[in-house]
């Protein structure tokens, strides 16, 4: 089920065997100055309930992240603690270390920025790949932080830590390097599971405070919202047929509408008909189903999109990038249909497909409330969250 909770919580047992022992106030932002053995410095604890791709496990002065798919492990000992109180060698795992809590760090894709800036440590970016968010923005623009395609070796050699991933594209900087960190947040199955990756890049900057209650946050919105969706379907007596369509990439006049299990889970939460999954629904029909690089999706030529979208009730436009829909409009072609790029822009669709004039605002402010707030609340613009703001 996604994003199911996981069985009981370790915390109960965390607490019985540390319950002894003196605690620091709450985990250090800085580096330790008097080093007290048999301290316990993190009593702020994470214990992901719903994501299962990573496990963080404490001890007094360090702590192991463990990535669950891709295998990878990480020390992570507070600056100021001396290497001894690490156990041997071979007894921890092949792993990399680092000191914690960062304070340099870089990211290749832009579905870290989020959680970086939902934790509050914007200040802590110097290499980023482009992203929407305003900080990071004006910080490419004034110099204080590094495009990360533009970034030379010297650039993340200076880095404490690089979240990247096995998946990225030629990256200058692979995730095999020292300080390399795998964030795979988008391969954990589920909404909520994706969300508390939050809480894996908050073990790198000792946030775990911040990432507990912001995740609560998200999760509380996202629960009302889902909650309103389904009774507001409920009460219509049916269910709006949600679809999704993107480009095909590198070939012009085709398009497709994936059946990513995230993005179905999210269009049944907030009460809609995910209709690119249900094989009897005439939007489906109007295509071909077959297997995409992220698995199964429909494909139409433009003739095939613009009959399939008069059996739609919403469109979530999620083209891949605005230079590609200039030159591959979505779907009618002058008439600027479905045109304005964007992820996770919605568009009512009219009977004869088209919507706007080009150039002109595209209704995606009358997107279906349900899911446009199921997004946010699921933690996928954190603008919207604490975003720029220093903590």
């Amino acid at each position: 089920v996604y994003g199911a909770a996981r069985p009981a919580s370790l915390k109960a047992v965390r607490r019985a065997v540390l319950g002894g022992l003196a605690q620091a106030e709450g985990n250090p932002t800085a580096a330790i100055e008097n080093y007290a053995p048999h301290t316990d410095y993190f009593p702020d604890k994470i214990d992901p309930a719903h994501a299962v791709d990573f496990d963080v496990e404490y001890h007094l002065t360090w702590k192991l992240v463990r990535d669950n798919r891709q295998g990878f492990a990480y020390v992570l000992l507070l600056k100021g603690v001396p290497v001894s109180a690490l156990p041997s060698a071979d007894v921890l795992p092949a792993a990399k270390r680092f000191r914690v809590p960062v304070a340099k760090v870089g990211f290749s894709s832009t579905t870290t920025a989020p959680l970086l800036l939902s934790l509050g440590v914007a200040e802590t970016i110097k290499v980023a790949a482009a992203t929407p968010e305003s900080c990071i923005l004006q910080g490419l623009a004034d110099g204080r932080i590094v495009d990360y395609n533009a970034a030379a070796a010297a650039d993340f050699e200076d880095l404490d830590v690089l979240y990247t991933s096995v998946n990225a594209w030629s990256p200058p900087w692979s995730v095999h390097e020292a300080n390399g960190v795998n964030v795979q947040s988008t391969s954990d199955p589920g909404a909520l599971n994706r969300a508390e990756w939050l809480m894996f890049t908050a073990a790198f900057h000792n946030a775990e405070k911040v990432a507990e209650a912001t995740f609560a946050e998200m999760k509380a919105k996202y629960e009302c919202v889902q909650d309103k969706g389904q009774r507001a379907s409920a009460a219509a007596g049916r269910r709006p047929a949600f679809v999704e369509i993107t480009n095909v990439w590198g070939t012009p006049g085709m398009f497709q509408s994936p059946q990513t299990p995230y993005h179905m889970e999210l269009i049944e939460a907030a009460g809609g008909n995910p209709a690119a999954a249900d094989p009897a629904h005439p939007f489906q029909q109007a295509g071909a189903v077959e297997q995409g690089w992220s698995g199964a999706v429909t494909r139409f030529t433009q003739e095939e999109l613009l009959e399939a979208l008069k059996h739609a009730d919403v469109v979530v436009d999620n083209h891949w990038s605005p230079s590609s829909t200039a030159s591959t409009p979505m779907v009618g072609g002058d008439q600027g249909v479905l045109r304005v790029p964007g992820r996770y822009v919605g568009v009512p669709v009219v009977p004869d497909a088209v919507a706007v004039p080009p150039g002109q605002a595209h209704g995606g402010e009358r997107v279906h409330g349900a899911v446009r707030a199921v997004h946010d609340g699921a933690g996928r613009r954190a603008d919207g969250l604490h975003g720029c703001a220093a903590p």
